[in-house]
């Protein structure tokens, strides 16, 4: 499915080439691969392979290859042998195909079988608009059939298709540059509003969902705002998450004041604490000072008195006896 990279500005596209095996499908990524003066073939890139079924490499193509003021990259993919679970593998999320097939009429059933699976598999997951492109490959051959033949043959004469000789390197920057043409018309196509499209009577009328997978700017479109959305909501979480260390950190530095605070007052307290009961002690010294005095004053007032009674008493004892 076409990807539209945001930050790089560019469609990101995948080629699959599929087909019967010994159809030639290895040898057109390998001269590819070797391919450095043609100008029409632009940048190539080859990441291993490691133990995938799967042969692959990178294609930017020049700036005739350029869509919307976008680059355009492209991932081309081949699988080994025979068409089956490696072929399903390339087929997934291609947004073009090519089928490989072999010139030679002993091929022609292997041919058959290779590109009806082929539709099969496209119609199943809905994608039968996926543009498919026919290289009939090992035309040099002398025995070759024609191609309009082979076309005929597999129900495909109005298909559009390259003649190649992979081996001798003829047929494959072609195939893989009218590939890209057919990927790039489709993309187009979606890109055109309603009204500006010419009405195809041969086509059946086509029910659009939101969610329908074979429309790749709609997948690409949404894909850009899933991206959008998630960045935002990256970001607004690094920023929650910052602000709420920032509180934490204040919290603490308040937490922190609070507790010397809390040291400060408790010191202060005790100290008052003290004082008041000195305070207190003082005040009660003084009360039982004062009381001593008064008991003292009264003590000394009454001894007075019993001595006035006792002198009285005295004089009045020596007069009985005179």
């Amino acid at each position: 499915m076409a990807y539209l990279n945001v930050r790089q500005r560019r469609i990101e596209a995948k080629i699959a080439y599929v087909g019967p095996a010994t159809a030639g499908k290895g040898t057109n990524l390998e001269r590819l691969r070797g391919t450095v003066s043609d100008p029409r073939i632009g940048k190539i890139e080859s990441p291993g392979d490691g133990a995938s079924n799967l042969v692959s490499l990178t294609w930017q193509p020049p700036e005739s290859g350029r869509f919307r003021d976008c680059d355009v990259h492209v991932q081309v993919v081949a699988h080994h042998g025979a068409f089956g679970r490696e072929a399903f593998e390339a087929l997934d999320d291609a947004d073009g195909v090519v089928v490989v097939v072999d010139a030679h009429p002993s091929a022609q059933e292997r041919n058959r079988i290779s590109f009806d699976a082929v539709r099969t598999a496209l119609e199943r997951v809905d994608r039968a608009d996926v543009p498919v492109l026919l290289q009939i490959n090992k035309t040099d051959l002398p025995e070759a059939l024609a191609a309009e033949d082979i076309a005929l043959g597999l129900g495909a004469e109005g298909a559009r298709h390259v003649v190649a000789a992979a081996a001798q390197g003829r047929g494959v920057v072609e195939t893989l540059d009218a590939a890209l043409n057919e990927v790039l018309a489709a993309l187009r196509a979606e890109a055109e509003p309603d009204d500006e499209r010419a009405p195809d009577t041969n086509r059946p009328p086509k029910s659009v969902s939101p969610n329908d997978s074979a429309h790749p700017l709609l997948a690409a479109l949404r894909q850009v705002l899933r991206e959008t959305v998630r960045e935002h909501v990256d970001e607004l979480e690094t920023r929650r998450t910052a602000r709420l260390q920032a509180s934490l950190v204040r919290i603490e530095q308040r937490l922190a004041a609070v507790e010397a605070r809390s040291v400060v007052l408790s010191t202060q307290l005790e100290t008052l604490h003290r004082s008041s009961q000195a305070d207190e002690l003082h005040a009660l010294h003084m009360e039982v000072r004062d009381a001593f005095a008064e008991a003292g004053a009264r003590s000394n007032a009454l001894r007075s008195r019993i001595d006035e009674i006792a002198e009285k008493l005295r004089k009045q004892k020596t007069g009985w006896f005179t």
